[in-house]
């Protein structure tokens, strides 16, 4: 997501994290029975040995290689690994996610630009595993309009709650959990060595990731304790975000009441409701309409984006409706 932003109240450790010792044998693809059709993700080899592992809808031929998340909602994944050492043997690589920003999606081996740091290419030459997921409600997780055109009755049946979230931690920072902990299972990932990093959008869950640290919000609010599905225990060890909001209510519509030179109390910033930016909210509205899936008006009152838009849009006074907005934002969808 674009634009200013309010980063307060949180440090950030540096990714320095050294890869343990290779433990398995040679890997030709990644997460077996974890996709919707069930078959594995194959990975290509790069001329020079690196690996790209794309599980994407397949198309309309194609067996659909598409990640199944927590909830079942089908997103598009890139796991990329450094290049297989010699002897056949590799694994338990420190871990490197890149988000995507608002609108966005997955960029694969090339993609620097992308994610506003070093490509997946550069982190796994230096001997990182890559995680890339395209945020639920976005290009081909669930996202691209014409995939729901070309395969509606697919489509209805994988993706009738993919819709955006808006970085909700009970959702899309949960999505990135849940795939952590199935590499981690694979035997892929160091689970001591988990980086996330990601610009706007991909920084907004990167920072809730770090301030969750070891831990997963479950639907109702609550908190519990982060385990791989086969219950190892998992954390965040280092976080690089960039350009992210770490208060999301208060960067799209701020009241005036948090200053740079103190932490805000808990209702500061939602009390009064504050004052919607108008041109960029709407910017970002469209920008997420053209580009992705949002849930119908009224179906889904956690994560309807339209009603929400329409509700702040009409300007003061503020009532009830417009509280409810911004204290869920707090809540669901800021590291703050």
């Amino acid at each position: 997501m674009p634009g200013r932003v309010l980063v307060t109240g949180l440090a950030v450790g540096a990714l320095s994290l050294a890869a343990p010792a290779a433990s398995l044998a040679a890997v030709g693809s990644v997460l077996a029975d974890k996709t919707v059709s069930g078959q594995p993700i194959p990975c290509a080899v790069q001329p020079d040995g690196t690996r790209v592992c794309h599980g994407d809808d397949g198309g309309l031929s194609g067996p659909d290689l598409r990640l199944r998340s927590f909830d079942s909602v089908p997103l598009e994944a890139y796991v990329i690994l450094p290049p297989a050492p010699r002897g056949g043997t590799d694994g338990s690589y420190p871990l490197i996610v890149q988000s995507h920003g608002w609108a966005g999606n997955a960029a694969g081996l090339d993609s620097g630009g992308t994610y506003l740091g070093p490509g997946a290419h550069e982190w796994a030459a230096r001997g990182y595993a890559v995680l890339q997921l395209t945020a639920r409600g976005f290009g081909d997780s669930c996202g691209a309009a014409a995939r729901r055109a070309e395969s509606p009755a697919h489509y209805a049946a994988t993706c009738s709650k993919g819709y955006v979230r808006l970085d909700d931690e009970r959702y899309e920072a949960r999505d990135v959990q849940w795939a952590i902990g199935l590499l981690v299972d694979e035997g892929l990932v160091n689970p001591a060595a988990i980086g996330v990093t990601g610009p706007s959008y991909g920084g907004g869950v990167s920072l809730e990731l770090a301030t969750l640290k070891d831990r997963v919000m479950n639907a109702d609010g609550t908190l519990g304790r982060w385990r791989s599905p086969a219950r190892r225990p998992l954390r965040i060890a280092a976080a690089a975000p960039v350009i992210p909001w770490s208060d999301l209510a208060y960067s799209l519509q701020p009241n005036g009441r948090t200053l740079d030179y103190r932490l805000t109390g808990a209702a500061e910033d939602l009390n009064p409701v504050g004052v919607e930016k108008q041109s960029f909210e709407g910017g970002l509205y469209a920008l997420g309409r053209a580009a992705g899936y949002y849930s119908t008006p009224g179906a889904d009152p956690q994560a309807d984006l339209t009603t929400w838009y329409e509700a702040v849009n009409a300007g003061e006074p503020y009532g009830s409706e417009a509280r409810f907005i911004s204290d869920q934002i707090a809540r669901d969808h800021s590291a703050y």
